[in-house]
């Protein structure tokens, strides 16, 4: 990946890493690679991933390079162990993110977390947020999980993802509650 983000890479359409064990080293190249503007014709970025297999500190570039990488259509981020920075930075990214921008898919749920679920669930509050106040103009798909730890925290994710739903009724949200996950992790 770094020898991608060196040369540069004009003509790539799509790159597929997924079920690879790049680790966070690869992640951040290949965010490099996407907002250095070195791929311009960069659309479809998967980058599906064995379980753990992406940490913080590539979620983290990868959200900053969102930001800027506005020819993006599609980002699958699925299966990883990102903590709750990484949510908020994608939300802040997607806010950021100019009218121009061309994303209509984002994947990324599957994740190990590595927080609290309670913490990870107000993460994913913020990207439902993000939605809500126009983030992704031209967005069709977006899977989060909605990890709810408690009827509190059902209760807030629920009221998002029906304000989600109101104000952007186009996009078909995978905002699923893994009632049956906590059920056996013994935290209902």
């Amino acid at each position: 990946a770094d020898a991608l983000c060196e040369a540069g890479c004009p003509q790539l359409a799509e790159l597929e890493c997924g079920d690879n064990r790049i680790g966070d080293a690869g992640g951040v190249a290949i965010a490099k690679l996407l907002g250095s503007g070195r791929a311009p014709r960069l659309r479809q970025l998967y980058l599906d991933g064995h379980p753990m297999a992406l940490g913080d500190a590539a979620g983290l570039a990868l959200a900053d390079a969102v930001a800027l990488a506005t020819q993006l259509e599609r980002l699958h981020l699925p299966k990883h162990c990102f903590g709750a920075a990484v949510f908020r930075a994608m939300a802040a990214a997607l806010l950021c993110q100019p009218c121009t921008s061309q994303l209509r898919v984002l994947l990324l749920g599957g994740c190990r977390y590595s927080v609290e679920p309670a913490e990870h669930a107000a993460a994913n509050t913020a990207i439902g947020e993000a939605l809500a106040r126009g983030a992704m103009p031209r967005g069709r798909f977006v899977e989060l999980e909605w990890f709810a730890s408690d009827g509190a925290c059902r209760a807030a994710l629920d009221k998002v993802r029906h304000e989600t739903q109101a104000a952007r009724p186009h996009i078909f949200n995978m905002l699923n509650q893994f009632d049956d996950i906590a059920r056996s992790a013994g935290l209902h």
